[in-house]
């Protein structure tokens, strides 16, 4: 039987911003009290839970693909 390694850490990947690596795990809502107490923002958990959820809906809808008149060759097809 071989025994297989587990890592440690998920592999780092260079993001959109600059190349700056990306960690991919996850946080909580604690965490991200902390992490924005470091930066001098004091925020409690259970609002950024409540930001989260009033603001997916809005993000879900932008990300919907929109259902317009598609313009063909100059000529506009309505869709049926």
């Amino acid at each position: 039987m071989v025994k297989r390694r587990r890592r440690l850490a998920p592999p780092l990947d260079l993001s959109a911003f600059g190349g700056v690596p990306v960690l991919r795990f996850g946080l909580s809502y604690r965490d991200l009290e902390e992490l924005l107490a470091e930066r001098g923002i004091d925020v409690v958990h259970v609002t950024l839970f409540r930001w989260v959820q009033s603001v997916t809906p809005l993000l879900i809808d932008a990300a919907r693909p929109s259902r317009h008149v598609v313009c063909l060759g100059g000529s506009s097809m309505r869709l049926t």
